[in-house]
């Protein structure tokens, strides 16, 4: 018993570090007050205390199927698992390329209606305009771009050109291999400067999407987590993420500079967020992935934990020993990743151009 004192009193110091309140008492008040309806915040504490009975006595190991992963940082609880996706339909790199050509408004001082002029001028291409007395060095400029084929640069092209929500940005994606898209998507202890307890990443290959994901068995298991993942990103990888432009991406390059660690995360980032807004903003009641998921996909979860409840889920499993709390932790994130999969392919296949 007192061996379990000390380390109980150990975890609280380390809480009071991270400015982490135990569950008990007002933490759990502010998260029902200020987050979650009454009835959604009550279902939560019943599916909680309902998974610490099941999960009684069971091991972290034998609970999640996941195997201890080491690293320069330490180690973390790394989890696999595959399933099969919806057929998967996007825009090939020549395709992608033959838009960009006749896209006159990548030129900077061209808008649609001089684009409108300039075409019936006999300038359809931007090959046709480089010749152009006024537009054909800026012409000229773009053609060099396009010809490198450099993904990364060719983002940073028409993100200067367009909205972040605009069509264009997400056929850009056409350009990667679908081997180079890596869904991303994390679980925290809070907002910046808590600690990242979770990160999933996904990849897609042969109709099949594979999810692993990095867990903190313990918050000093922090930098282990962040580590695994951004060993995973490589030069050409390109992320899909749902407002991991705000949050999921610097987040992670916060917790990576707080730890010393070099992390280049300036790469492309199809942030779907804003492609759904775009596309679902009128038809739906809000553009939250779980909307998403219950309107497009007809998708219902069971068992969910509200993203609002994660630390509380988290610091039960902490205090408790119990490995229940952090069950449907991981199959939310496991399920936001292949949500974000399906959504993206559908978004491809939708905005295709009409011929």
């Amino acid at each position: 018993m007192e061996q379990i004192g000390r380390l109980w009193q150990e975890k609280s110091e380390r809480f009071k570090e991270y400015r982490i309140v135990p569950e008990s008492g007002s933490h759990e008040q502010a998260v029902r007050a200020d987050y979650l309806p009454d009835r959604e915040y009550c279902e939560a504490q019943r599916l909680k205390h309902e998974l610490l009975r099941q999960y009684r006595g069971s091991s972290i190991q034998d609970v999640t199927g996941g195997r201890a992963a080491t690293n320069e940082r330490g180690s973390c609880l790394a989890i696999q698992d595959e399933c099969d996706i919806a057929s998967v339909s996007r825009p090939g790199p020549s395709e992608v390329l033959g838009e960009l050509l006749t896209d006159l408004k990548l030129v900077f001082g061209i808008r649609e209606e001089t684009e409108k002029l300039l075409k019936s001028s006999g300038y359809p291409t931007l090959e046709n305009l480089a010749g152009h007395p006024r537009f054909g060095e800026e012409a000229r400029t773009v053609l060099e771009i396009l010809r490198r084929k450099d993904p990364a640069e060719l983002f940073r092209l028409i993100s200067f050109r367009y909205s972040r929500s605009h069509p264009q940005m997400l056929r850009l994606s056409g350009l990667h291999e679908i081997e180079q898209l890596l869904f991303l998507d994390i679980e925290t202890m809070g907002l910046f400067q808590r600690p990242i307890i979770l990160i999933g990443m996904a990849g897609v290959s042969g109709g099949r999407i594979t999810v692993s994901q990095y867990l903190a068995r313990d918050i000093p298991e922090e930098p282990a987590v962040v580590c695994a993942a951004l060993s995973r990103l490589k030069p050409d990888t390109a992320l899909v993420t749902y407002n991991g432009r705000c949050f999921d991406v610097p987040y992670i390059g916060e917790r990576a500079v707080y730890y010393r660690m070099a992390a280049d995360l300036s790469r492309p980032n199809f942030d779907l967020l804003f492609f759904a807004r775009r596309s679902y903003r009128q038809l739906l009641p809000d553009c939250r992935l779980c909307t998403l998921e219950q309107h497009l996909l007809d998708i219902e979860r069971d068992r969910d934990v509200p993203s609002a409840l994660v630390p509380e889920f988290y610091e039960t499993y902490l205090r408790t020993g119990n490995p229940g709390p952090l069950v449907p932790i991981l199959e939310h994130n496991k399920q936001d990743l292949i949500s974000l999969a399906r959504i993206f392919f559908r978004l491809s296949t939708e905005w295709r151009p009409c011929r």
